[in-house]
């Protein structure tokens, strides 16, 4: 909304921990609030510009905390093992964004959430403004997995079993990985690129390369009844909603 003029920008110890930047100009306008409303970087987060060390004392494996589990937390909602989910954890294990970045949420399963930030009203699930016209979100996601080539198949005609992270052979058409079973008895798989029409995979054979194992693509989308296939769905990294009660 403004038009600011930038005169200099002057950056002070460019290579510590302690860089500071300071722009001058004019017509930057007012604020009445110029700090985020909330800077998560997990270990430690600045809610409205202050520090948030609630989960500075996590270590790796440790379940998220929310406050609507009456814990000291900077989100008031997380998954709790409902719908195919399980409770989000602190990791250390995985590459980090950044060398400042120590700590990440760990997302298992689908469904997998955290939610209501405290810091914007949602200490309680229901506070949040249902009057605001703008909404800047920006945040890091690094998938397991490429979610766009990611099926789960009904075993049909199985013979043997497949061995985790082994190369699937789809029916000579393509390649795939194979992740495992889920607890609904679906073979789970990643295909390597993106695969060919679903019409011309129907009915071909998937053999694993090291395990010998072999099952049939299902001819019929889960949801027609029976065996089935089910490809990539909606993707939902996240959730906006207007008003807090949906």
């Amino acid at each position: 909304m403004a038009a600011p003029a930038i005169t200099s920008v002057i950056v002070e110890d460019p290579e510590s921990d302690d860089t500071t930047i300071t722009v001058q100009g004019s017509g930057f306008g007012e604020k009445s609030q110029a700090a985020p409303v909330l800077f998560d970087q997990v270990d430690s987060s600045y809610e409205n510009g202050t520090l948030n060390e609630s989960y500075q004392t996590l270590t790796d494996g440790a379940k998220v905390p929310t406050t609507g589990q009456g814990q000291p937390s900077i989100w008031s909602a997380a998954s709790s093992g409902a719908w195919g989910s399980f409770p989000p954890e602190i990791t250390s294990q995985y590459p980090p964004r950044h060398n400042n970045s120590g700590k990440h949420y760990l997302m298992l399963g689908h469904n997998s959430t955290v939610g209501n930030p405290v810091a914007y009203g949602g200490n309680s699930g229901w506070e949040t403004p249902v009057d605001n016209t703008q909404l800047y979100v920006s945040w890091w996601f690094r998938p397991k997995y490429a979610p766009q080539w990611y099926w789960r198949l009904a075993p049909v005609n199985l013979t043997g079993q497949f061995q985790e992270g082994e190369t699937l052979n789809v029916g000579g058409l393509t390649k795939a990985t194979f992740i495992g079973v889920d607890e609904e008895g679906q073979i789970n798989l990643v295909f390597d690129g993106k695969p060919p029409r679903t019409a011309v995979l129907l009915g071909v054979e998937i053999l694993g390369e090291s395990s010998g194992a072999t099952s049939t693509f299902p001819e019929t989308f889960v949801g027609s009844g029976g065996p089935g296939y089910e490809t990539p769905g909606s993707q939902k990294y996240i959730r906006i909603w207007e008003d807090p009660r949906g």
